[in-house]
């Protein structure tokens, strides 16, 4: 199960994606879709503090909206798990912080 939620904030241009669930070829779908989105604000919070897994498929097309997203010229800020964040870093990604 995989559950994604977009909240934008009216009086600041960020917008925050948060994903709880498995990341896998289907889900990462609806996330590469929420930032495309959410990259209507000039930054993006992008919490994967709820991801438990991720598959390969998963994580390009995370890899690739994110990509795309800061393109675009928008900010991406990520926020994952200890072990998460590292796998995010080994793919040459930067995060903003690792959730408790």
């Amino acid at each position: 199960m995989f559950d994604i939620a977009l909240e934008r904030h009216a009086t600041v241009p960020i917008s925050t994606v948060t994903a709880r669930g498995v990341l896998d070829n289907t889900s990462a779908d609806h996330l590469a879709e929420m930032l495309r989105i959410a990259s209507a604000a000039r930054r993006i919070v992008l919490d994967l503090a709820g991801v438990q897994l991720v598959d390969a498929t998963g994580l390009s097309k995370l890899l690739g909206g994110i990509r795309n997203a800061r393109q675009a010229g928008r900010e991406v800020e990520l926020i994952a798990t200890a072990s998460f964040s590292k796998v995010l870093q080994e793919s040459g990604v930067t995060f903003r912080r690792e959730a408790g």
